[in-house]
């Protein structure tokens, strides 16, 4: 065991990567804080090489959640810094940049809802949470929360709404499918997103296919962090089924609200070729 294994802050990042509950863009924050101390810590300890634990302790979290774009896109920040003092400046712009962005998004999507709407969510989502939340504030609406019938998958993320005083009907994917020309626009989250397809928990493709049907607006909401170049996209997608995840043509959907307002396919195809992966990662 190297000695870094043993510092406080190396037990705080695997306990963050066995996080499943935090919103990715959450944890994402947590773990390049956590990177951080690592980082500072190495150095003070002359560390051969101190960016050797900052790239280890990425690769903890990275293995426990492959599918989480967030944390590909840290990983490869992480890996392209050649030396520490870069590394931490970038930590640091992370943290600042990250913490902007569920306000940013929530205001981009909350403006979809209308007085009166009736909302379809699938799955848990922070971010459709968001969207959610900021809406409430000035116009009524109802949700209608999927649950995944092997996984139950959504059972969270409804509760949740139930606990906070949204009104809410709780359908299994299922009766979702068949219910879905009855409301106004489906929400739902991204745990990747690449040129042409996303990544999202299991269901997303049938609610998605049947909104398609039924001409019901669909919108994936997610930070322009849950975009992926192709390659790290690959890996994650190769991970997806593994994971209870499926890959969902962007095709299907109206749009991606990100903080930057929406994209299409082809907006998040340019995004996702401009993305620089690290000579490290190929």
């Amino acid at each position: 065991m190297t000695i870094w294994m043993s510092w406080p802050v190396w037990r705080r990042l695997t306990g963050i990567a066995v996080d499943q509950v935090s919103g990715s863009t959450n944890v994402a924050i947590q773990t390049a804080s956590a990177l951080r101390s690592l980082g500072e810590a190495a150095g003070s300890a002359h560390i051969d090489d101190p960016c050797l634990p900052v790239r280890e302790g990425i690769d903890v979290v990275f293995r426990a959640q492959p599918t989480a774009a967030a944390i590909a896109n840290l990983r490869n920040l992480v890996y392209d810094a050649p030396d520490l003092q870069l590394l931490l400046k970038t930590l640091d712009a992370e943290v600042e940049r990250l913490g902007q962005v569920p306000l940013r998004l929530a205001e981009q999507g909350s403006a979809l809802i209308r007085d009166g709407d009736s909302v379809l969510v699938h799955s848990s989502s922070s971010s459709v949470r968001a969207v959610l939340d900021l809406a409430r504030r000035s116009t009524s609406f109802s949700v209608t929360c999927t649950v995944e019938e092997g996984s139950g998958e959504g059972r969270q993320m409804a509760a949740e709404l139930a606990s906070a005083g949204y009104s809410i009907e709780m359908l299994s994917v299922g009766q979702a499918a068949a219910y879905v020309a009855g409301v106004d626009l489906i929400l739902v989250g991204a745990d990747a997103i690449g040129p042409g397809r996303m990544i999202n928990k299991e269901g997303t493709a049938r609610i998605t296919a049947a909104g398609l049907d039924a001409e019901v607006p669909r919108y994936v909401i997610a930070a322009t962090d849950k975009i992926l170049a192709e390659e790290l996209f690959v890996t994650a997608a190769s991970r997806a089924e593994a994971m209870d995840m499926e890959l969902v043509p962007l095709s299907w959907f109206t749009a991606v609200i990100s903080e930057a307002g929406p994209l299409t396919p082809g907006g998040v195809s340019r995004l996702a070729t401009e993305r620089r992966v690290s000579p490290k990662l190929r």
